[in-house]
């Protein structure tokens, strides 16, 4: 069984101006960077499904073979500093509370396709 937490050297998350949130995974080698993109678990249809929004409220996912890094960047709900923001400013509670089913759609769609 591969485990994203296994594969990765940095999961983090971070405000990317007052209207975006920005995600990122850095793989530990190239070979895990090559099974995600080759898998294709990263995809807007899954970070779309993952934080309940519209696939058209996933900007990008980006990814950047030099540092076997993959990228994604949604639209903020609330613009960063709007008197109705709540405490999740900077992402990090949503953040936390979907770590562990993205680390288990990503496990199933590794283990599910065939290699």
């Amino acid at each position: 069984m591969v485990k994203l937490l296994d594969m990765a050297k940095v999961i983090r998350s971070k405000n990317s101006g007052p209207y975006e949130l920005t995600m990122d995974i850095i793989l530990k080698d190239e070979a895990s960077y090559r099974l995600l993109i080759e898998k294709q678990c990263i995809t807007k249809e899954v970070i779309a499904n993952l934080y309940r929004i519209p696939v058209e409220d996933v900007i990008n996912v980006i990814h950047f073979e030099p540092a076997h890094a993959i990228k994604a960047t949604i639209v903020r709900p609330i613009c960063s500093g709007d008197l109705n923001e709540t405490i999740e400013r900077f992402f990090c509670l949503q953040y936390g509370l979907r770590i562990c089913y993205t680390l288990f759609t990503i496990w199933f769609t590794i283990t599910s396709r065939t290699l």
